[in-house]
């Protein structure tokens, strides 16, 4: 009897236990760390060596997880594989439990503590209740927990447990701390050779990656080499990694793109349709590496291409001052196209110019132009792009299939575009261009956004953007005079009231919220203005005066930030090159 009155468990060596056994015993258990063996083997041998060599019914062989917040057994002796599952599964043996209606568990105690902990009876403890079902079916009653500690760290517990109620005897207290610190440098080791495989593993798997990858690598460089094109790499890329990949705009990093390494493009990453793994990204990476090199080439043989294009559009466009046609023609046959059929021109233009949203045009219109001779040639200048087509049946669509690629294209933005009429050659070209130029302008500046039109279709405005003659001019001049005098009140306001109210159907109240006034100030200078020119806004013919007065200053100011050509820098400066026009707010 021990002295709490309570018989005390299973004399010391139970069953004959020799020194030779222990050293033995001890010594599988170091084997056991060396052998390639796994932690619940390792655990069952040392559960199975304290129940031999201390003499206790049960064993169970506890350890902390990597963040230290719960025991989970790692072996165990006598205990049925349901009690392991359950310590194991759902929330397990809380180390620091936040909530509970009991006392801490005997094993965390014993952890966080780092003494030994002995229930004589599990029955009569609070500490024990939530596992005293558990006890009841394992049929043990008497419970006695040792820390596993190496050092000043703590690694978990041996809990060991009798079927009869009392007290461990005195020397099977001591040989089980003996056996737990033995166990505990065990653990440690096994803990360690198994972080060091783990290591070694991944070193290797990574060594692997980067082997596939400077593979993967060579054979896109290569292919590269050897004249592939993007679309190839991207198949060859999708070959090797077995799931499909595309060239995406998508700009925002995201578990499903890898971003390319150069900027300006249409494209900015690879995009797959699932989340990649680390190998799967570093694939992609070299292979974004390989993708943006020939992106670069391409756009440098492309630029040159924009380049000797433009260079021949822009001497198309400016032929009143050439004399050589016959090598102008002949260059360009270069490009596929012939000066000596009929063809129209197509002005394009973004409402909201960007740096790159002429060249963008140009590469759509390029894409879509049919293989059909002769060919189809468009090029881009700061803010504009000129298409010039054939007057063919291959071709006659052009206009209208280019504007809806365009609106699809470019999203919320958009573009605006003026189709001339048939040329018969390079002169008609010429004068047709600046025309057009000048329409597109005076469109975009009356707010006109988002549109195509015709030339043909531009009325008044046709007739005069050919060429405004003295008489017209001096018309326009003095009729227009008196609202623009130094002393009128107010006179700077009195032509874009008239052609605000004109552009709103010669309505006062759409006009004064327009220009955010009262509808009186609109009225009043409405009245000045009349008086001004001699006439009444309720006379038909004095008000075609205005309008036609109005159009053409409009036409006057667009020429003069627009003149004709009249030397080789005023050629490349009128031609296509012009400074973008931002939308008026």
């Amino acid at each position: 009897m021990d002295p709490t009155g309570l018989p005390t468990g299973s004399p010391y060596l139970a069953g004959g236990s020799s020194y030779r056994q222990w050293i033995e015993a001890l010594a599988n258990i170091t084997r056991a760390v060396n052998d390639d063996l796994s932690e619940r083997e390792v655990g069952d041998l040392i559960a199975r060596t304290c129940t031999q060599l201390v003499g206790v019914d049960r064993v169970a062989v506890l350890v902390a997880d990597p963040d230290r917040n719960t025991l989970r057994a790692v072996g165990g002796a006598g205990l049925s594989p349901d009690f392991i599952e359950h310590v194991n599964g759902g929330p397990g043996i809380q180390i620091f439990p936040e909530d509970s209606d009991f006392d801490v568990a005997p094993s965390s105690k014993v952890f966080r503590e780092r003494r030994a902990v002995s229930l004589p009876d599990v029955r009569n403890s609070t500490s024990f209740a939530p596992w005293r079902e558990w006890a009841e079916s394992e049929g043990f009653s008497a419970m006695f927990s040792v820390p596993l500690v190496t050092g000043n760290e703590a690694l978990g517990t041996i809990a060991c447990y009798n079927d009869s109620v009392g007290h461990l005897t005195s020397p099977q207290r001591e040989f089980s701390e003996l056996i737990a610190d033995h166990a505990a440098l065990a653990l440690q080791s096994f803990q360690l050779r198994r972080r060091q495989a783990q290591s070694i593993d991944e070193l290797s798997r990574t060594l692997a990656m980067l082997s596939r990858r400077q593979e993967l690598h060579t054979t896109l460089i290569e292919l590269a080499l050897q004249g592939g094109t993007v679309s190839d790499i991207v198949a060859a890329v999708q070959a090797e990694l077995g799931f499909p990949i595309s060239l995406s705009e998508e700009t925002e990093p995201s578990a499903n793109t890898v971003r390319l390494p150069l900027d300006g493009t249409q494209f900015s990453s690879i995009h797959v349709e699932h989340p990649l793994d680390e190998e799967s990204r570093m694939a992609l990476e070299s292979a974004g590496l390989v993708v943006a090199l020939e992106i670069q080439r391409a756009q440098s043989l492309e630029e040159a291409s924009d380049r000797h294009m433009s260079d021949l559009l822009n001497e198309i466009l400016t032929t009143d001052h050439l004399t050589d046609l016959a090598g102008l023609a002949d260059r360009a046959l270069r490009f596929g196209y012939r000066l000596d059929v009929p063809s129209r021109l197509v002005v394009l233009r973004a409402d909201d110019p960007t740096p790159t949203s002429s060249r963008r045009i140009a590469q759509i219109a390029r894409s879509i132009a049919p293989e059909a001779r002769p060919q189809m040639i468009a090029s881009y200048g700061t803010d504009t792009t000129v298409v010039l087509v054939p007057d063919s049946p291959d071709h006659a669509a052009i206009p209208e299939t280019l504007y809806s690629v365009l609106k699809r294209k470019f999203g919320s933005s958009s573009v605006s575009a003026v189709v001339g009429p048939k040329c018969k050659g390079p002169a008609q070209l010429a004068s047709n261009f600046r025309i057009l130029k000048s329409a597109l302008r005076i469109r975009q500046t009356r707010g006109l956004y988002g549109t195509m039109a015709y030339l043909s279709d531009l009325g008044t405005l046709q007739v005069l953007l050919p060429g405004v003659s003295d008489e017209a001019i001096e018309f326009s001049r003095r009729l227009l005079l008196p609202l623009q005098e130094q002393g009128h009140r107010a006179s700077d306001a009195l032509i874009p009231t008239l052609c605000c109210y004109l552009a709103n159907g010669r309505s006062t109240s759409r006009a004064a919220k327009a220009l955010e006034v009262h509808p009186n100030t609109v009225s009043n200078r409405l009245e000045r203005i009349a008086q001004l020119t001699s006439g009444s806004l309720d006379d038909t013919d004095h008000l075609l005066d205005l309008r036609l007065a109005l159009l053409i200053q409009e036409v006057l100011t667009c020429a003069s930030t627009n003149p004709a050509p009249h030397n080789e820098k005023e050629r490349h400066d009128t031609s296509i090159d012009r400074q973008p026009r931002k939308r008026p707010a």
